[in-house]
């Protein structure tokens, strides 16, 4: 299995502070090496060749130490806060192979403006002039001039306007991306076109992904067949919901369909790819809500109505928030027949999914109906779990 990983986000440091890989493809000679940090450690491994990586992302990883090298730009330097480049996130288009490239670029935007502006216009200029032999899709620039003790890769908001931290230099502003959903269960008659310009999280292996969407297509349509409301279709509510990936790949199996979560940009992403809709009635189906998914609960008041029997959530790996985990306690203790009746859970952090699920199943108001696991990450020991729970 090789090949599957699709996204990547990669230090980029001095070879002086660099270790091998324990091979000869891990020694190198460049200034700059981009590549992975030694578990435990902040010692970086050249990875020129990952079979892990898509063909696409190792190319551009080559060129682009070689391009760093020839243009004097340095790598970040942990210890000093110094530098030019922290980091490179690459994604693939996987029907083209080309690589949507984001140079994390060690400065804030009112810095950019000013001396370090020409460097920077000068690499870039430099890049897309070499776009074919990188295979670049686009180009974007993040600046991340916090201290040099942060830690996360982008900045999420130390401007005074967090807009400016992200700058599209060159090429299509998004990846567009539709999932194979088989012959069996795909939709009739309609395409779901995913929007992911860098600044949204995006699955990084879309093709295991794939298999959870068709689990869950599978156990909606029959999930379906046994309601007694006719023709009726369910409604449904999407937390923690990105730019829709789950929830608009349902759009034919709900009556209405709303989606929710915290990253501002997701919402325009959600937008373009409910626009793409070929049917018009599954276009007036869709909502989204900017906001995190206690403040969708608790300001929105979606779990007391009638437009979430169906709720799907995918948090991230710290699992639901203990709000919402109470809502969904709460509202199943009703008598009104409304509310959700069907909790499609998808977890990426096992532990958290324990102790979400044992809280659900001790309120005595919700029931495991079935859990299966799923394989995203090849070799490692991380497993995706994806669990319906109904309503007693």
């Amino acid at each position: 299995i090789s090949g599957w990983r699709t996204v990547s986000k990669l230090p980029a440091r001095s070879s002086d502070k660099s270790t091998s890989d324990g091979n000869d493809e891990g020694k190198t000679k460049s200034k700059c090496i981009i590549g992975l940090f030694r578990p435990g450690s902040h010692n970086i491994v050249a990875v020129p060749k990952c079979i892990a990586h898509h063909p696409s992302i190792n190319n551009a990883i080559t060129i682009l130490q070689n391009e760093c090298d020839r243009m004097g730009i340095l790598p970040y330097d942990e210890t000093e806060g110094k530098g030019d480049l922290r980091y490179v996130c690459i994604n693939v288009e996987r029907c083209t192979g080309k690589v949507q490239l984001t140079l994390v670029w060690n400065s804030s935007p009112e810095e950019n403006m000013s001396g370090k502006k020409s460097l920077l216009e000068k690499f870039t200029k430099h890049l897309i002039s070499k776009s074919n032999s990188i295979k670049m899709h686009s180009l974007w620039v993040h600046f991340n001039g916090q201290w040099k003790h942060a830690s996360n890769i982008f900045d999420y908001g130390s401007s005074s306007d967090g807009g400016l931290l992200w700058k599209h230099i060159h090429g299509p502003k998004y990846i567009m991306e539709s999932l194979n959903l088989g012959e069996t269960y795909a939709m009739k008659d309609e395409k779901v076109s995913l929007h992911f310009p860098p600044n949204v999280f995006r699955q990084a292996n879309l093709d295991a992904f794939t298999n959870i969407i068709i689990a869950i297509r599978k156990y909606l349509i029959e999930y379906n067949a046994s309601r007694d409301q006719d023709d009726l279709l369910p409604t449904c509510l999407e937390l923690y919901g990105g730019v829709g990936t789950i929830g608009l790949n349902m759009i034919d199996l709900v009556s209405t369909f709303t989606s929710s979560d915290e990253n501002p940009y997701n919402k325009q992403c959600f937008e373009k790819s409910v626009n793409l809709l070929s049917s018009a009635k599954n276009r007036e189906k869709c909502k989204y809500i900017p906001k995190n998914a206690t403040g969708v609960i608790r300001d929105e008041h979606v779990l007391s109505n009638s437009n979430c029997e169906i709720v799907i959530v995918d948090p991230p790996r710290k699992g639901l928030d203990d709000y919402v985990v109470q809502s969904f306690i709460d509202s199943a203790g009703t008598d009104t027949g409304t509310g959700p009746q069907l909790l499609v859970y998808v977890s990426c952090g096992f532990d958290a999914f324990v102790r979400d699920c044992d809280k659900l199943l001790k309120s005595n108001r919700w029931r495991l109906a079935q859990g299966e696991g799923h394989l995203l990450f090849p070799g490692s020991d991380a497993i995706e779990t994806l669990a319906f729970f109904h309503r007693v």
